[in-house]
């Protein structure tokens, strides 16, 4: 970690994610962004705790799914509200500005039903949830990374 360069600035991280891609990392493309995951695999709690703690005066953090920690079981359209559900279960434990948003995944090619998906994901956050981001890159050259599931 580097140095605060004013230590009293306030800062509100923007976007952040917290993973265990540990379970996945035989199955990662070949790609520069993947070999910093593999380099750290483990990102949850108490590694941003430990980071906004770290001499930077972080207030605050926005997090942004990236298709961790899902639900295993029910109708897949639900699945992702798992994340959000983790996610504020830790904002709540943190009580320090961690996760003071959240955005989720709704899967928007299933209509008018995303509707259900957005109420259970408000649910779900604890006050917390703000919106969604929907993932739509593709290319078919492979270093050109699209949407991951870690």
């Amino acid at each position: 970690m580097e140095q605060a360069l004013d230590p009293a600035l306030p800062i509100i991280d923007p976007h952040h994610h917290l993973w265990d891609a540990r379970p996945r990392l035989a199955h990662l493309p070949d790609h520069i962004f993947m070999e910093a995951l593999k380099r750290r695999p483990l990102y949850l709690a108490d590694e941003l705790i430990g980071d906004m703690r770290s001499g930077h005066n972080v207030r605050a953090t926005v997090y942004l799914e990236c298709g961790g920690f899902y639900r295993t079981d029910g109708p897949d359209a639900f699945k992702p509200v798992g994340e959000t559900e983790y996610v504020a279960a830790v904002a709540e434990k943190a009580a320090n500005g961690a996760c003071a948003v959240i955005i989720g995944h709704v899967d928007l090619r299933i209509g008018a039903a995303a509707r259900d998906v957005l109420e259970a994901h408000v649910a779900a956050g604890g006050g917390r949830f703000r919106g969604i981001r929907h993932g739509g890159s593709w290319d078919a050259d492979p270093a050109i990374l699209g949407p991951l599931n870690v």
